[in-house]
C-alpha cells in the first residue's frame, strides 16, 4: 500500500508534497543534540544539494524517506544509505527526463527497475548494473 501511495504523490510532483505522508510516522522528531538515535526529521539540509525527509538512525538517512535535490530530482522509497548523495535503496527516483522505480546502488540504477521517459519513448524494463540495462524483461 506505501509503494502505491509513493507512487501516485510523486509521480505527480516535483516538490516536497510528500512530507505530509511522513508526518504521521509514530517516531520521536529529531533533536538537533542528536540524543535520539532512532527518529524522524522534516526537511533537513542533508548536503548543500539535498533536503531529506523521513527516518534517522544514528545520523544516517535510514528506512522510509524523501530525498529533493536541488536539481530538481526527487527519490523516495526506502534508504539503506547515502553516500555524498548518492542513494543505496529502493524507491522511486524521478527527474524531469524520467522515472525510474527499482534499486539504487550508490546512486545508480542496479538489480530489477524500469525507467520511464517523459517524452513518450519506450520504457526500458530489466535488470541494470552501475545504470545500464544489462538484460531485458520479457
Amino acid at each position: 500500500m506505501l509503494t502505491k501511495l509513493l507512487k501516485k504523490i510523486c509521480l505527480t510532483s516535483l516538490t516536497l508534497c510528500c512530507a505530509p505522508l511522513w508526518a504521521v510516522t509514530p517516531l520521536p522528531q529529531c533533536k538537533a543534540d542528536g540524543s535520539i538515535d532512532i527518529c524522524y526529521a522534516a526537511n533537513l539540509q542533508w548536503t548543500r544539494n539535498s533536503i531529506y525527509s523521513g527516518s534517522v538512525v544514528n545520523g544516517y538517512a535510514q528506512g522510509e524517506g524523501v530525498m529533493v535535490f536541488s536539481s530538481g530530482e526527487v527519490f523516495a522509497g526506502r534508504f539503506e544509505r547515502i553516500n555524498d548523495d548518492k542513494i543505496t535503496g529502493v524507491g522511486i527516483y524521478r527527474s524531469a527526463q524520467w522515472v525510474y522505480e527499482g534499486r539504487l546502488q550508490l546512486g545508480k540504477f542496479d538489480g530489477r527497475g524500469i525507467l520511464r521517459f517523459s517524452d513518450g519513448r519506450a520504457p526500458m524494463n530489466g535488470w541494470w548494473a552501475e545504470g545500464n540495462l544489462i538484460k531485458e524483461a520479457r
